[in-house]
């Protein structure tokens, strides 16, 4: 039987904050996270351990997909996705794709949850939950022009932004694996993770 690298909870956890450390240092609202099934043990360590890693980690989750190998989790900050929705609150993009206007945040996750499980592909909005800039989900979604760069989304405009960003994102993640590896309780990386005065 093949290894499972995240069949304990702590692994899971530890692999977990390594994905969202964008979130946990506060430079994205959400994060997608896919975890396989592994034998089946991945994805059971996660239905036995779900509400224990979300109250860890100090972060919300739903589950979008799931199918009989993998399932597919958005992981995300309650109050800084609500500031980051609410700026978009009536976006035609939103709108177009059945939100209400104005909705509280629950209400929109449903629909996010049910587009996910009813199309096959990702839904495009999913870009200003992930908290990608506005002008280069709506040039994606528009798809009349070409992208500068792609990295973790299409770049359309303002490119030294996105890169400046992108590279924050890495550098999150990077501290995370340093942290991590380092031998540090997952409660002290944590706490570095989160209060660091290192900028990424």
């Amino acid at each position: 039987m093949p290894f499972c690298p995240y069949s304990t909870y702590e692994s899971l956890l530890r692999y977990i904050i390594y994905r969202t450390a964008p979130i946990l240092s506060g430079l994205k609202p959400a994060e997608l996270v896919t975890l396989r099934k592994c034998n089946g043990c991945c994805l059971d360590t996660w239905k036995n351990c779900r509400a224990a890693i979300c109250r860890d980690l100090g972060i919300s989750c739903r589950e979008l997909r799931e199918n009989g190998d993998a399932v597919l989790l958005f992981f995300y900050c309650e109050s800084m996705l609500s500031d980051t929705l609410s700026a978009f609150c009536g976006h035609p993009l939103l709108l177009k794709c059945g939100y209400p206007e104005c909705a509280d945040l629950q209400a929109i996750l449903d629909i996010l949850s049910y587009r996910f499980r009813r199309q096959g592909s990702f839904p495009h909005e999913i870009g200003l939950f992930l908290g990608y800039p506005r002008r280069d989900v709506e040039a994606f979604v528009d798809g009349s022009k070409a992208c500068c760069f792609c990295g973790y989304w299409k770049v359309y405009s303002e490119p030294f932004e996105a890169r400046r960003l992108m590279c924050r994102i890495a550098g999150a993640r990077r501290f995370a694996a340093l942290l991590l590896l380092s031998g540090l309780e997952v409660c002290h990386a944590l706490a570095w993770l989160r209060d660091s005065i290192f900028k990424f």
